[in-house]
């Protein structure tokens, strides 16, 4: 449910903050479960059609989010004292590839370079099949791949559909 309300364009009409809401279907259902398509359906159907406000959106996630998954409880930098032990910090996917806007990567690199941890916030995850590895002139990061910046929106987020690359770009409010 998180994915579909990045799409989210806020703007005002009147006093209360509202925005149009845009949804598409996930390209794959990885990594989503069944249970979490099936609650993100139910909760679009029950917001409707037409323009839709924060308090609706926090709301209708109240109703229709599946719980929250347990951990584990196996926090191996705790329990493993000194040594370090195998095992992944977070569930991987291999769906989406963690990557920086070939428009952003000067940018990244200064930041880097003065070790900024403002750096972090030009990292966005792509699908995979839009990640491509860096040219190591960039000295990026070996997990950090490049994106092509011309996909970036900064209404719609990463554009993997080239049909809404050639749309016009939406009116700001």
């Amino acid at each position: 449910l998180h994915q579909v309300l990045r799409s989210v364009g806020v703007h005002r009409n009147g006093s209360s903050p509202r925005g149009q809401l845009l949804t598409y279907p996930p390209e794959s259902e990885l990594p989503y479960s069944k249970d979490d398509l099936a609650a993100a359906r139910r909760f679009l159907t029950a917001l409707g059609d037409g323009d839709v406000s924060q308090r609706q959106l926090s709301h209708g996630l109240e109703i229709h989010a599946p719980a929250e998954r347990t951990a584990s409880g196996f926090t191996a930098f705790v329990e493993s004292g000194y040594y370090a032990v195998g095992g992944a910090l977070r569930d991987s996917d291999d769906v989406g590839k963690p990557a920086v806007l070939s428009s952003d990567i000067a940018q990244y690199q200064a930041l880097q370079a003065s070790k900024s941890p403002a750096r972090e916030g030009l990292v966005l995850t792509v699908p995979r099949q839009h990640a491509s590895d860096a040219d190591e002139h960039l000295r990026l990061p070996p997990f950090l791949k490049t994106a092509d910046g011309n996909r970036y929106s900064p209404w719609l987020g990463f554009v993997v559909d080239d049909d809404l690359l050639d749309a016009p770009p939406q009116e700001k409010p």
